[in-house]
């Protein structure tokens, strides 16, 4: 791994004052006072302690003193995919920070299993309080007292710029070629068992912007078919919105383990012939007592089947948000001449239960599309 360890007067070489002036074409902006997290724009991801909410005018990252892990986390993952030239930026405050904490606060961009990172951040239980850029096996930092401040990342062809705003002022700490795909953006903080220092600490970010080259789409379905199921409440309409007014679908026989016992396919229409990605977004929970997992797909018009894009997962009597991404080239997903694309939910059941009519409620059900 390469280390370079920068002074302020290097890091000011090369720095950018003004934002970039590439033409963006999508911009997504979250200031966070609502309290309410957007299942369009955001989703929660946590592993091995930590805790994240939109709370006091920000998104916290709650980190206990018993958090443990080889990797444990709490992140906040934009659902939009970012194309081309991008510019992004968020806040970040650590408002609970212990001397020798050892945890990673940090704006990533991440795409096929990589990512680079601008992070605020204490090295190990030994101290080291730094600005990071994080390119994987290259890391670039230099020391800081700060305990708010900005963190940005600037992509101009496949070269990311890592900067921090700090003493009034941007500094670019490192630019390298990286990548030209297209990727996430996320907020969170991690560490592992190797450098936490295991104390409790909070962070709080606000106010992220991001501007990309493409182009956004959030598809209500046009048309449905239930093929297992019948609707008992709502209907097409339901799935538009997360307004209160959901679809109820129920079976009327008792089901047995594993077996299928609603499947819903829904029909887009797709305003991107190449799309950069889609994403099938799902509200849903169950109204009787019993086990339970839901499974997504999209079709593959290439394939001639449904490509499942999110594992058998468990859903309850909660409603809960499921997130689906075709794991192949997007365009295959989109019929050539109609611009229709496919979805499906289908709920199993993989335990006994009482219910004569066992029934699933459907909030929403939207795809979120990037081009």
């Amino acid at each position: 791994m390469k280390r370079t360890i920068v002074g302020h007067l290097a890091c000011v070489v090369g720095v950018l004052t003004s934002g970039a002036t590439n033409a963006f074409g999508a911009t997504t902006g979250d200031d966070f006072n609502d309290g309410v997290t957007n299942p369009l724009v955001w989703r929660i991801e946590t592993s091995g302690g930590p805790m994240v909410q939109e709370r006091a005018g920000g998104v916290v990252v709650d980190v206990p003193s018993t958090a443990a892990g080889d990797l444990f986390y709490g992140r906040y993952v934009g659902l939009p995919t970012l194309v081309g030239d991008f510019d992004m930026q968020v806040e970040y405050h650590l408002d609970q920070w212990p001397p020798y904490n050892g945890l990673r606060t940090g704006l990533s961009f991440e795409w096929s299993g990589h990512g680079v990172a601008m992070e605020r951040t204490c090295l190990s239980t030994g101290g080291g309080e730094v600005y990071l850029a994080d390119y994987g096996a290259d890391l670039t930092y230099f020391g800081t007292t700060d305990t708010e401040g900005i963190l940005r990342l600037i992509r101009t062809g496949s070269v990311i710029t890592c900067l921090c705003f700090t003493n009034g002022q941007w500094y670019g700490l490192a630019s390298k070629p990286v990548t030209t795909s297209p990727g996430r953006f996320t907020v969170w903080v991690w560490s592992s068992d190797a450098y936490f220092g295991h104390q409790n600490a909070s962070v709080r970010f606000d106010n992220f912007q991001a501007s990309d080259q493409g182009q956004r789409a959030t598809l209500a379905p046009v048309s449905q078919n239930v093929g297992l199921g019948r609707v008992t409440g709502g209907d097409l309409q339901s799935l538009a919105f997360d307004d209160g007014n959901a679809e109820q679908i129920c079976k009327f026989v008792v089901p047995s383990n594993s077996a299928p016992i609603v499947r819903l396919d829904l029909g887009f229409d797709c305003p991107f012939t190449e799309p950069a990605a889609i994403d099938l977004v799902v509200k849903l929970k169950w109204l009787n007592a019993g086990l339970y997992t839901a499974r997504l797909s999209q079709y593959d018009f290439l394939a001639g089947q449904f490509d499942q894009c999110l594992a058998d997962t468990v859903v309850s009597g909660s409603y809960q948000v499921l997130y689906g991404q075709s794991t192949s080239q997007p365009e295959r997903f989109v019929e050539v001449g109609t611009q229709r694309t496919l979805g499906r939910v289908e709920i199993r059941s993989t335990g006994p239960t009482t219910a004569v009519a066992p029934c699933v409620a459907f909030e929403f059900a939207n795809q979120v599309v990037t081009g």
